[in-house]
């Protein structure tokens, strides 16, 4: 599978949740409030990179749905951590918002 930028930055963030010793510390709720600092953090990457996209806050919104599930996704199930698994969600669900 080819994975976009994007996809792969969006990853190092959830890695770098995933991988902090409180992470199991948080709620749901903590999560869901991370919200906002994801988005800026992916916005941030999406200007440096002058990508010129046509609906910039849709990729946005797509790309911090898709970090905030996954950290929900470990969170809940406690799965072994896969760079794989977290790529490949991130990648489909934005193939999926750019097919429409």
């Amino acid at each position: 599978m080819k994975y976009n930028s994007m996809t792969i930055h969006c990853a190092s963030l959830c890695l770098d949740v995933l991988t902090q010793r409180h992470f199991f510390c948080y709620t749901p709720p903590d999560i869901l409030a991370f919200k906002a600092e994801v988005a800026s953090q992916i916005k941030v990457r999406i200007e440096t990179e002058s990508l010129g996209l046509s609906d910039e806050k849709g990729m946005i919104d797509t790309l911090t749905a898709a970090v905030i599930h996954v950290l929900l996704y470990y969170h809940v199930t406690q799965s072994c951590i896969s760079a794989d698994f977290i790529m490949d969600r991130i990648q489909y669900r934005l193939d999926e918002s750019l097919a429409y």
